[in-house]
């Protein structure tokens, strides 16, 4: 009896190790809901963050932003702009590039058709940009069966539409052992043409230092679905 109480009480334990310590939506479609701008998870005494803010003026206006920190390690994230990972900066070092765009342009703001199918690059600053998922590439012109059965043309803007639809659910998990995770899922979707989605999650260590910063960062579960 006292060798199966202790086994139940183990299976219990491990079950609620499993368990998040945090989890908090920020952004649901599906629910009709959304954290206004000023949110912020930093229990007393830790060393890491997660803010969720809006951005105001020019074109970046409306934008949701999502910062993660650990002390030592942050990046932001963009659900506005599909998930994209705006910048990351470690010890006082920046990590991205020079961009002359220099506002977190917000999508209503893009016409992805203009010059030619260029409109993408009035957006484009991001560390890591979301490509696709229709397709990615330069602009040009496709051929295609409609939904009668004929054959169709249309054009191909660089890169695709992703990088410029926001997140349609997005959620902040951290882990009882220090994991702290943005997850996010931004949908593509046409009546009779496509209809895909492409779920990803960007987690980094709390409390953990890691030697090498390439490692301290990570973008994983990058998942993309047609459901067509």
């Amino acid at each position: 009896m006292k060798f199966k109480i202790l086994f139940l009480l183990g299976n219990i334990l491990m079950i609620s190790a499993a368990e998040p310590k945090y989890h908090q939506t920020l952004i649901s479609a599906a629910n009709g809901t959304r954290v206004e701008g000023g949110w912020t998870l930093a229990p007393d005494g830790s060393k890491w963050s997660v803010k969720k803010n809006t951005l105001h003026g020019g074109k970046q206006e409306g934008v949701d932003i999502i910062n993660v920190h650990n002390g030592k390690l942050q990046f932001t994230v963009c659900p506005t702009r599909g998930m994209g990972l705006l910048l990351a900066e470690m010890n006082g070092v920046w990590l991205g590039w020079q961009s002359p765009v220099k506002e977190f342009v917000h999508p209503q703001y893009i016409n992805l058709q203009s010059r030619g199918g260029l409109g993408w690059l009035e957006g484009f600053n991001e560390l890591v940009v979301r490509c696709g998922l229709e397709f990615a590439g330069h602009p040009g012109k496709d051929k295609f069966i409609n939904n009668v059965g004929d054959e169709a043309e249309m054009d191909l803007t660089l890169h695709g539409k992703i990088a410029n639809i926001p997140a349609s659910e997005v959620e902040i998990i951290v882990e009882a052992d220090g994991l702290i995770r943005v997850r996010g899922r931004v949908d593509e979707r046409m009546f009779y043409v496509r209809n895909w989605n492409c779920g990803r999650s960007i987690q980094r260590c709390r409390d953990r230092i890691l030697s090498r910063f390439t490692t301290a960062l990570k973008t994983t579960a990058l998942t993309i679905r047609n459901f067509s």
